[in-house]
């Protein structure tokens, strides 16, 4: 009984220690998310042109096209850009929407690994928990 009582101390403390990481992963989600969003933002303002039309909308990867679209458009009726600044500003749009896609795919991926790990962690944290009762 001694012995048992000896492992569940030492379970709950990796219980607890894992929580604790879980919380960290967590934060550091909640971190990076709002560093992302700060940072898009700041794309979006950069991409503002004076005396355009306006209707150059948020840019996520779902409407990529829909925003480089606009830009275009944009341009076009307001005839202040040359054809050679169209074009750069069309390249500098998707080589910022293949970073930010690249990006979000890390962090998808580092993501699903750390939950991956917590869960296996808690899996055999369970199952050694239930052999010693």
């Amino acid at each position: 009984i001694e012995g048992a009582l000896d492992q569940l101390s030492v379970d709950s403390k990796d219980v607890s220690l894992l929580s604790q990481r879980v919380n960290e992963v967590e934060a550091s989600v909640g971190r990076l998310t709002a560093e992302l969003a700060e940072k898009k933002a700041e794309r979006m303002a950069r991409t503002r042109q004076p005396g355009s039309s306006g209707s150059i909308h948020e840019l996520s990867s779902a409407n990529a096209g829909g925003y480089v679209s606009e830009v275009v458009s944009s341009v076009h009726t307001d005839n202040s850009f040359a054809p050679h600044a169209l074009q750069n500003e069309v390249e500098r749009l998707a080589r910022e929407i293949s970073d930010e896609r690249d990006e979000r795919m890390q962090l998808a991926q580092e993501l699903r690994w750390r939950a991956d790990v917590a869960h296996e962690h808690l899996c055999r944290l369970s199952s050694e928990f239930g052999a010693t009762q």
